[in-house]
């Protein structure tokens, strides 16, 4: 064999040996580098699976307290609610008295009524008489104010819609009673309460143009229309309470809350 031909098996040889040796290192390096990584990653995913964990744990005691809170406090409301329908009907009782005549009477016939001196039947002014007598209006007022404060003590329970339902339900019957009684003692003709402009103007704010429509489109028995009217309102309200139709949305929108709170 040549001396070139050495030379050259040479150095082939060498350049074999030192690319085995460069690839053998640059292999341990790469998996040197993927080891590192995997390992980092598994810390990682481990540390979020911790994470993950500690925070279902809050959100399963945050609802469960939830849960417990809810049903404490729907117990309270259902009590509420009975006190407050009980004011309701209550109410109702003090206005009945005009019902003896406000149902069979037209409103213009209405405007005959008189204290002192009318052309109607007497028969139906014992009638009237006797619906005025029973009237008591200084005894709803009294018992209305006691239940007021009572309701506005169980406000938390009830809601603002009940609440302002109430309110504007007393505004209705008591000015009512206000108009015919304050005519009725001092001798003068009954106006009829639908000409009455304060009381259509406070029933705009609660009730719609429909449902306002509906009670003054009669020429007699606004008054129980009126009643009826804001009962299957007060009614309605209370339907989405006792069926846990408003406290399900409630327990819903602070859940979600909750969970944005959480991944924020």
């Amino acid at each position: 064999m040549s001396e070139d031909l050495k030379f050259i098996i040479s150095v082939l040889l060498s350049s074999g040996i030192v690319s085995f040796f460069v690839w053998l290192m640059k292999k341990r390096i790469a998996v040197g580098i993927e080891n590192s990584i995997k390992n980092k990653y598994d810390s990682k995913i481990e540390n979020l699976k911790s994470e993950l964990s500690i925070s279902q744990s809050i959100l399963s005691n945050s609802l469960l307290n939830q849960t417990e809170g809810i049903k404490v406090t729907h117990e309270k409301r259902l009590k509420a609610i009975d006190f407050y329908w009980e004011d309701i009907l209550g109410l109702e009782e003090f206005i009945q008295p005009l019902n003896y005549f406000d149902p069979i009477t037209l409103a213009k016939e209405v405007e005959k009524i008189n204290r002192i001196k009318s052309d109607l039947p007497e028969k139906f002014q014992e009638t009237i008489a006797q619906a005025f007598k029973d009237l008591e209006s200084d005894k709803m007022l009294k018992t209305a104010t006691v239940f007021k404060k009572e309701i506005e003590k169980l406000r938390p329970y009830l809601g603002e819609e009940l609440w302002l339902l109430r309110y504007f339900y007393f505004s209705f019957i008591g000015r009512i009673v206000h108009l015919y009684e304050t005519n009725y003692s001092k001798g003068l003709n009954l106006e009829h309460w639908m000409k009455d402009v304060f009381l259509k103007k406070n029933l705009n704010n609660i009730l719609s143009e429909d449902e306002i429509k509906f009670i003054y489109e009669t020429e007699h028995g606004g008054i129980q229309r009126g009643i009826n009217m804001f009962k299957q309102k007060i009614l309605k309200e209370i339907s989405e309470i006792t069926s846990g139709i408003s406290v399900g949305k409630s327990s819903l929108e602070s859940a979600m809350l909750l969970s944005k709170k959480m991944n924020e």
